[in-house]
């Protein structure tokens, strides 16, 4: 009887664990992955599409200052190449910079995502980020919660959410477009490291 519990309680965990690793999430504070960025201009400064974006293939906007309650600001991140115009990466940063709230939201997502995958922080835990990745047949999407005291990167409670299989998908399609220009550019001309060895 005892082994007969055992192993319930054993089939139950894996099922659990299954269960998590089906349940890609894809929406957050309204904003869907892989739907049209056109659906959330409203919510950005799209005076600044574009113009700021930290990774070439994509174009980002910033969100507007509360244009999601409790939000302070953030950015939608639009696909470019495989899938032009559909929402790829999606950033948050919460009004409340509280580390209470950082930890209710840790609790949460660990109900429902299981434990992370992987810490993303820094080794003196001025930046506390865990990195959940969460895959179905079709998808994986990247989770990142991030609890900072550092007042050069993003103090206060942020999350990033992004589909790592439209990412990598524009990625690909942006390089075969690009490569050869890119390869043109770089024999241009060499440059001397010197110049960039501060004086």
């Amino acid at each position: 009887m005892k082994k007969l519990l055992f192993a319930c309680v054993i089939l139950a965990g894996i099922a659990v664990t299954a269960a998590h690793a089906a349940e890609v999430p894809e929406t957050i504070a309204g904003i869907t992955l892989g739907e049209s960025f056109d659906e959330y201009k409203d919510l950005c400064r799209m005076e600044f599409y574009g113009s700021n974006s930290d990774i070439i293939f994509l174009k980002d906007a910033p969100l507007k200052e509360e244009a999601i309650p409790g939000i302070r600001g953030g950015d939608i991140y639009a696909a470019t190449c495989a899938h032009p115009g559909k929402v790829v990466r999606v950033k948050l940063k919460f009004s409340d910079r509280k580390k209470r709230l950082y930890e209710n939201l840790l609790k949460r997502y660990k109900d429902k995502f299981g434990e992370p995958d992987n810490y993303k922080g820094d080794a003196f835990r001025n930046v506390v980020a865990w990195e959940w990745l969460i895959s179905d047949d079709s998808r994986t999407v990247n989770l990142t919660l991030m609890y900072s005291i550092d007042p050069e990167f993003r103090p206060g409670v942020s999350i990033k959410m992004t589909d790592e299989t439209l990412l990598r998908e524009d990625y690909e399609c942006y390089q075969k477009k690009h490569h050869e220009p890119h390869r043109r550019m770089m024999h241009r001309g060499m440059i001397d490291l010197d110049d960039f060895v501060p004086k």
